[in-house]
């Protein structure tokens, strides 16, 4: 589920952007220190340098990114409640099967079998 934002529009996007990263990066819980984190460090810090992709870069001349620029996502402030029942109609495969779970982009240890 995504979830729009409500900020002032006189904010300016990119620096939105970067506040909400290091908000979500402060309600990690102790996650802040994965290797996956440390990649996501990385690639706010270029997005920081290099701000939002323009026409006037080679491989971006086509691409429209202005509905991007347009909304103003969050991360939710509470997981959903889920049960086995809840997620059976999106697996397949074997029931012995290894299966990990994640629930709006968190690994969620209690539903995944492994």
């Amino acid at each position: 589920m995504t979830m729009i934002a409500k900020n002032p529009d006189n904010t300016d996007i990119k620096e939105w952007y970067v506040s909400s990263f290091h908000e979500f990066e402060n309600r990690m819980n102790g996650g802040s220190e994965s290797p996956l984190h440390q990649i996501r460090r990385e690639a706010i810090s270029a997005f920081q340098k290099l701000g939002f992709p323009h026409r006037k870069m080679e491989e971006w001349k086509y691409t429209d990114i202005n509905p991007i620029l347009q909304k103003r996502y969050a991360f939710p402030d509470v997981a959903p409640e889920l049960s086995h029942k809840d997620i059976r109609p999106f697996l397949f495969g074997d029931v012995n099967d290894t299966v990990l779970v994640f629930v709006n982009g968190l690994f969620d240890k209690n539903l995944s079998k492994f």
